[in-house]
């Protein structure tokens, strides 16, 4: 990334940290339970299948993915580089699942194994706030500057390959666990 854009500005900030993250928190709740009511191949694509990890991992992708085309659709005019602004948005959105990912093992790390299933959920939508939190904090950083091109292709790459992976694992699970020891290597 190069030198600082001293051009956006905070009254620029049509979404600021708190709103998009509950924005976030919404359209998340209603991916979460979009394939309960319509169970179609369609809303597979984009909504959890089942209560994996991975699912809501895609869950969250998709979620901050709607979210960035929203804020983008109401503040087209004021982008004042459209191509920094999708750059910026495409990373934080492969970024996010991953800050997930991190932040969803957390209190089992701190806590055990929790047993109770309200303050399983309580946790589960903290991570999310926190996750969504700590990917706008980024987004608005990497926001202030120029990204470089390689820097663009690397969004784009990561981009691509999470969405591509969301998909096509909703259909055909790989062949090994995040935490198993794969078969054959014990």
């Amino acid at each position: 990334m190069s030198k600082r854009n001293n051009t956006n500005t905070k009254s620029d900030d049509a979404f600021p940290i708190l709103a998009k993250t509950l924005i976030n928190q919404v359209v998340f709740l209603g991916l979460h339970y979009a394939y309960d009511f319509f169970p179609t191949t369609f809303v597979s694509l984009f909504s959890g299948i089942n209560e994996s990890i991975f699912q809501h991992m895609k869950i969250g992708y998709f979620s901050y993915l709607i979210i960035n085309v929203i804020e983008l659709l109401y503040q087209r005019k004021k982008v004042k580089n459209l191509k920094n602004f999708i750059t910026t948005r495409i990373f934080t959105t492969a970024l996010l699942p991953w800050v997930m990912f991190l932040l969803y093992f957390l209190p089992e790390a701190v806590f055990g194994k929790v047993d109770n299933f309200i303050v399983e959920i309580v946790l589960a939508n903290i991570v999310l706030l926190l996750t969504s939190v700590l990917t706008v904090v980024v987004e608005k950083q990497i926001e202030k500057t120029t990204p470089s091109k390689s820097f663009m292709w690397a969004s784009i790459c990561l981009f691509v390959t999470a969405g591509f992976l969301f998909i096509m694992y909703t259909f055909r699970l790989p062949w090994f666990d995040v935490f198993a020891i794969p078969p054959g290597w014990e």
